[in-house]
């Protein structure tokens, strides 16, 4: 081998180094400094999982077709859930929406989209807002949100929900709009 050839070789590796040293650097400059890389711990497909409280009875379930886990913070974010929610073993209400988030300890759930909570049991009570926030221990949702809220023959509109899902005791924080309809027989 000739000497010519070996500075050549010397000079394509240094050439290759340092091209990917200009990249990684590139890369590195377009995330902005301090944020983690952001990837899940796990995905899940067509789950269901069912969580219990500090009795250990079963506070709700949730059934969804993706949810993918949060390393840093033990998070979900999960996509159309629906969330049954229970009370001393029996349902009680079930939640539906286009997307989702579960604290790591499951003590709450937002969700966000086209979302509805339908009560399952005598007297029946929907709500409709875009956004939730559930407290399944709790037994409390909450939202800033327009919401619409139906039972029996009232429906009800209003800006902002706080609820007690326990007493079926619903407040209306602003903007409250009712409209009774008349029930013929």
């Amino acid at each position: 081998m000739s000497n010519p050839r070996i500075a050549a070789f010397v000079i394509l590796i240094a050439l290759a180094i340092i091209t990917r040293i200009l990249v990684l650097r590139d890369q590195q400059s377009e995330r902005p400094a301090g944020l983690p890389e952001a990837r899940s711990d796990y995905a899940l497909l067509d789950f269901e999982l069912t969580a219990m409280d500090h009795s250990g009875q079963r506070s709700f379930n949730l059934v969804a077709p993706r949810l993918e886990k949060d390393p840093t913070d033990e998070s979900a974010k999960v996509v159309e859930p629906k969330v049954d929610l229970y009370d001393e073993a029996e349902l009680n209400w079930r939640v539906t929406a286009d997307t989702g988030w579960v604290r790591g300890d499951g003590g709450e759930i937002r969700l966000s989209g086209n979302v509805a909570l339908e009560s399952q049991h005598s007297e029946p009570v929907t709500v409709n807002s875009e956004a939730l926030v559930i407290f399944p221990e709790r037994r409390q949702v909450t939202t800033p949100a327009e919401v619409v809220l139906r039972r029996q023959n009232n429906t009800m509109t209003g800006k902002g929900l706080r609820a007690d899902l326990e007493s079926n005791r619903w407040e209306l924080l602003s903007d409250v709009k009712t409209r009774f309809d008349t029930i013929e027989g």
